[in-house]
């Protein structure tokens, strides 16, 4: 189907943007990724689901706690 409007393709756009990102400096880099932490964590407090997320990413927390004291324990460290 030709539409008559053409939509940027979507891997075309990743690529420029991973391009982007590659020629920052390294603390470009970080500040870049500190940005997008942070604005998740200010997505999940706006959130009306807040709740239900915090207690999802402390079940992953507690999991990933978990599998980090069996392998230690499993290695005898």
């Amino acid at each position: 189907m030709d539409l008559p409007v053409k939509f940027p393709d979507e891997r075309d756009k990743i690529y420029r943007e991973v391009l982007a990102f590659r020629i920052l400096s390294p603390e470009e880099r970080t500040h870049a990724m500190l940005d997008v932490i942070a604005l998740g964590e200010s997505m999940i407090e706006e959130s009306p689901h807040r709740e239900v997320i915090l207690r999802q990413l402390q079940l992953q927390e507690d999991e990933w706690k978990k599998a980090q004291k069996d392998l230690f324990a499993k290695l005898g460290v």
